[in-house]
């Protein structure tokens, strides 16, 4: 309760004062690792991964988790928020609510506990675990090779068991029962099908049966049991039933509808199945996507379900277009009364009959293939042609949508981003197959916002009229900041200055008896352009390659064959050899890899990939590390309840401080605020005193600065000040803790507040905090703070009228956040986000009312300068900033 602590301490010292107050908070939660391997998901907000398993606590509050580390949080069923879990690598395969805890699993041996459902504990218990269930009082996590168990979800005891490929593990009835599988060695589609009942887990005694198993897809088998009664789906017509989990019958068709059972699970005390329709067609067993529920009770009487309807009607949307009806053949997960689908692209649809489906959240059917990094900005390119900018790593802005070929890469080179787009073509040759890449537009943009998509040929004109570039096939392009230049498999080398107006040149020679080329790459380096070619012979019953590098020392003019292997420059690790060929003969140099390329900026490595996925990873070193560095409030300063007070949280090494401790440069400034702005000598403060407190006890304090006495101004980045001495300033703070800068002036003027860390010396900014008297026009406090450093920080800034609980406060604040003049956040009522109460948690912020009409803002910051406005709805439009929180590594 630190900014507690600070909001108390403030408002006793000066009772009766009406309180301005925006919080910044620094944070990332747990620390990331030192190394390029923990990664985070930042990307969409919904990914879109095979989704799971769903639970719910009993009270509202649903978890559903998926592939890749996904986890989605909901406190009512209806509304879905995606949570990037730090320390999940694997695929999240089950979430259960046990006695008053969540727990998760999952495939890489990672056990997760949370209280809420969002804030979560991970560690590592090793193993692929696949089902969580509670059996005599004790948490059970089921994986292939055995059992793990534990009292407390914390100490693990694992049991090895080596059960097969799991299906699914249920308790019913006083015991355990575990369905699994193997094949038995005569086809993949037959397997022996075990089922192990155990009515204790503290010893090896389990009851076991077998029973072949003839199935038409692994994905289809299924368990579920209600007391007295349990089934196996094997997505046949036939039903595997049993009354005592141990003997089992095999019923063939009992739904009579000629259809193949599949997915069971239990709903309302009776267990229910997809029933999918088949036909016969020209003697073949052919599965249909119609179907309908049917549901079996203690009677083993087989229901039609006619009020449960298959179909999601328009359920899934792809590039804004409904693809019609979709049949719920997918598992259906129940939780607290509540059916939910989860579809393979991660679109999440909940019903309370099985009937009416309502779609809650849905994925994105694209893929990143590109990442690019500038000056200011990093680009990525979907395959689909979709280009997003951002200026953080983090939040990502659609900038347009190439039309007409897919985008194969972006590339920034030289001030120039630029997007090759086509086609992947196949080829053969000697009857193997082959596949490339095929360009034909090129598309680019000078700062990552403004496009232009055009071709590379020679411009066409018909009938005296310009038609624009034409658009002809390349394979490779490089871009020299003065010279473009693109080459086709054909040969052709084609050369612009502007990456408009094109030229084709003469191109360079074939080798031997080529008859295609492909894998075509295009270098420059001191003057010289370097390209290759890999060339396919078709006299060869496998296809003799080899990779002939060409050499043109006259900007693309003539080229000439050089050698075999390439120059010294080129890392031809870099390449694959070969190309993708369909029948396996060579490597794939389009392999999944390349689709998820990687790159580092912002003292991050960032990688994009499959189904839109954007993951970032840790800061790399200490000195990319983004850090608070200064805080200035400039208001009103006098005396009493009109002082102007910097307050802020320290922390530092221990190691520092038995050395005699680091510290920070505190300054009060008035007079010398005129070679700011000249405008306000006349309402300056003439003689600012400057005292630092921890808590109430005073620390420090100066009055007149004199030159020489204290650290390098120029070394913190602060400006000089007059030489008449009569502003104030001084070096303190030895140790951690909570302190306050009291800017105060018997006559009263504008006066500047600073707080800067010194560089090197082992303090960190935790927290900043301003208040004053503000009273409008030169009177307004105006706050700002920079942040300083490499990487991006994600920030929570609050704006606390009634939060603060006392009579004479902002009654209904907002916050706008401007670097310079931009605009780039605003908030007015905070809403009870309950992602922004994790933050206030975690950083030790007091509690806001969800109804209150405080502001609050969570979001990403890179470096820089940076101002908070704090409006008063009622009016004036009021400046205030104030910073509380704990500094760490990474991204919330």
């Amino acid at each position: 309760m630190i900014m507690k602590l600070v909001f108390d301490r403030l408002w006793n010292f000066f009772p009766g004062l009406a309180l301005l107050l925006v919080s910044f908070l620094a944070f990332g939660g747990t620390a990331f690792s030192a190394t390029t391997e923990d990664w985070v998901f930042v990307g969409p907000e919904r990914p879109p991964e095979m989704l799971n398993a769903v639970a719910g606590d009993g009270n509202g509050v649903f978890v559903a988790v998926g592939d890749n580390g996904v986890v989605h949080w909901s406190p009512d069923g209806e509304q879905w928020v995606f949570l990037p879990i730090r320390g999940l690598h694997g695929d999240v395969m089950d979430v259960q609510y046990l006695r008053d805890e969540w727990i998760l699993v999952s495939n890489t041996g990672e056990v997760g506990v949370s209280q809420n459902g969002r804030v979560w504990d991970i560690q590592s218990v090793g193993g692929a675990f696949k089902k969580i269930v509670e059996f005599q009082g004790r948490t059970c996590l089921v994986a292939d090779w055995g059992i793990a168990t534990s009292d407390d979800n914390r100490s693990w005891s694992l049991k090895y068991k080596t059960f097969g490929e799991l299906v699914d593990a249920v308790v019913v009835d006083g015991k355990l029962v575990v369905v699994s599988y193997q094949h038995n060695g005569m086809t993949s589609l037959n397997l022996l099908g075990t089922v192990r009942v155990d009515s204790t887990i503290d010893t090896d005694d389990w009851q076991r049966t077998e029973f072949d198993v003839d199935v038409r897809g692994l994905e289809k088998i299924s368990l579920a049991a209600i007391d007295g009664l349990a089934v196996v789906t094997t997505n046949e017509t036939r039903l595997y039933t049993s009354t005592d989990y141990l003997t089992w019958e095999v019923l063939d068709d009992p739904s009579g509808k000629n259809a193949t059972l599949e997915n069971a699970f239990v709903w309302n005390g009776r267990i229910v199945m997809f029933a999918r329709l088949y036909k016969f067609i020209n003697g073949e067993f052919v599965v249909t996507e119609d179907g309908t529920y049917v549901s079996v009770g203690e009677d083993v009487v087989f229901r039609d379900e006619e009020d449960m309807s298959p179909m999601l009607r328009d359920a899934f949307v792809f590039n804004g277009v409904p693809d019609g009806s979709v049949a719920i053949s997918m598992p259906v997960h129940v939780a607290d009364g509540r059916g939910f689908v989860l579809s393979d692209l991660g679109s999440l649809y909940n019903s309370s009959d099985l009937n009416d489906w309502n779609l809650r959240f849905s994925g994105i059917d694209d893929d990143f293939v590109s990442i690019a990094s500038g000056e200011d900005s990093v680009v990525a390119v979907s395959e689909s042609g979709a280009v997003l900018s951002s200026e953080n790593g983090i939040s990502w802005t659609p900038i347009l949508k190439i039309d007409r070929a897919n985008a194969h890469e972006v590339i920034y080179s030289d001030g120039v981003y630029w997007i090759n787009s086509g086609q992947f073509e196949s080829f053969t040759v000697r009857f193997n197959t082959y596949g490339r890449n095929r360009y034909s537009l090129l598309s680019y943009s000078y700062d990552g916002l403004d496009w232009k998509t055009t071709g590379i040929g020679p411009e066409r004109v018909v009938d005296g009229v310009s038609q624009g570039n034409k658009f002809v096939y390349y394979d490779a392009f490089v871009y020299t900041g003065e010279l473009a230049l693109a080459v086709s498999r054909g040969g052709d080398v084609y050369r612009s200055e502007n990456l408009e107006d094109w030229e084709i040149l003469s191109g360079f020679p074939s080798v031997g008896t080529s008859t295609v080329r492909a894998g075509m790459v295009l270098h420059y380096y001191e003057g010289e352009y370097w390209t290759r070619s890999i060339e396919y012979l078709s006299n060869a019953i496998r296809p003799s390659l080899f990779s002939c590098w060409y050499q043109s020392t006259d900007n693309g003019e003539s080229w000439s064959f050089v050698s075999e292997t390439p120059p010294e420059f080129i890392d031809l690790s870099e390449y694959s050899q070969w190309p993708y060929a369909e029948g396996g003969l060579f490597g794939n140099e389009f392999s999944t890899d390349h689709w998820n390329t990687e790159v580092y900026t912002f003292g991050r490595n960032i990688r994009v990939g499959e189904d839109f996925r954007v993951e970032l990873s840790a800061v790399e070193n200490d000195s990319a590390r983004t850090r608070l560095v200064n805080l200035s409030a400039r208001a009103y300063a006098g005396t009493g309840d009109a002082t102007l007070i910097a307050g802020l949280v320290t922390s530092v090494n221990e190691e520092d401080v038995a050395l005699g401790g680091p510290e920070v440069l505190l300054r009060g400034v008035g007079p010398s605020l005129v070679l700011l702005d000249s405008n306000l000598s006349d309402e300056l403060a003439k003689d600012p005193q400057l005292t630092l407190y921890r808590g109430l006890e005073v620390e420090a304090t100066n009055d007149d600065y004199e030159a020489g006495t204290n650290v390098s101004f120029a070394q913190t980045g602060a400006f000089d000040l007059e030489e008449s001495g009569k502003d104030a300033a001084l070096t303190g703070i030895v140790g951690a803790g909570l302190f306050s800068a009291h800017v105060t002036d018997s006559e009263g003027g504008i006066a500047l507040a600073e707080v800067y860390r010194i560089p090197n010396v082992g303090i960190e900014l935790e927290n900043l905090s301003a208040r004053a008297v503000v009273s409008g026009g030169n009177r307004t406090l105006i706050g700002g703070f920079v942040l300083e450093g490499e990487s991006v920080r994600t920030i929570l800034i609050r704006g606390v009228g009634p939060g603060l609980d006392l009579e004479g406060v902002l009654a209904d604040p907002a916050i706008n956040l401007y670097r310079g003049a931009e605009l780039i956040a605003s908030n007015d009522d905070w809403g009870g986000n309950v992602f922004f109460k994790d933050f206030f948690e975690k950083a030790g912020a007091f509690e806001l009312d969800d109804d209150s009409a405080d502001a609050a803002l969570v979001l990403p910051l890179g470096p820089g300068a940076y101002t908070v406005h704090l409006v008063s709805k009622e009016g004036d439009e009021l400046y205030f900033l104030m910073q509380l929180g704990s500094s760490c590594d990474g991204v919330s």
